[in-house]
């Protein structure tokens, strides 16, 4: 029997490939360790350009940029308190705002296609909103 990709033949015990693969998989997993271990973390110290107001409330878990109105879209989590909202970056001012269910935990969200994309934590339930 040669050795073959196919998952099926990998999982039955007498394939001879099986050695071979946990062997390699063995020698992969502990190179990358060796080498996570032997790199430090890279530290930037970076400038701040500008402060902006924001709801120091808002548990923000996910947040989308809109440079063609200087808004941005952000989704907030807390059970109870989860939302979707339009924010006027420079003000702060919710332009616009969406509260869900009580039940439910905001996560993150995305903008793809004119639509805002938001899923929520352990319900596992999304969201699609129109971004206009």
């Amino acid at each position: 029997m040669s050795c073959r990709s196919d998952a099926r033949i990998y999982m039955q015990r007498e394939t001879p490939c099986r050695p071979l693969v946990q062997l390699v998989a063995v020698i992969l997993l502990t190179e990358a360790k060796q080498a996570a271990a032997q790199k430090a973390p890279i530290i930037r110290n970076m400038p701040i350009l500008a402060e902006y107001p924001h709801d120091p409330t808002a548990f923000t878990q996910g947040l989308v940029y809109d440079s063609s109105s200087d808004q941005f879209f952000e989704s907030t989590g807390t059970f109870g308190r989860s939302t979707v909202r339009l924010v006027e970056v420079r003000t702060g001012e919710v332009l616009a705002q969406r509260d869900l269910d009580a039940s439910l935990f905001g996560e993150g969200l995305a903008l793809w296609r004119g639509r805002l994309f938001q899923v929520t934590w352990r319900s596992k339930q999304g969201f699609v909103y129109a971004a206009n």
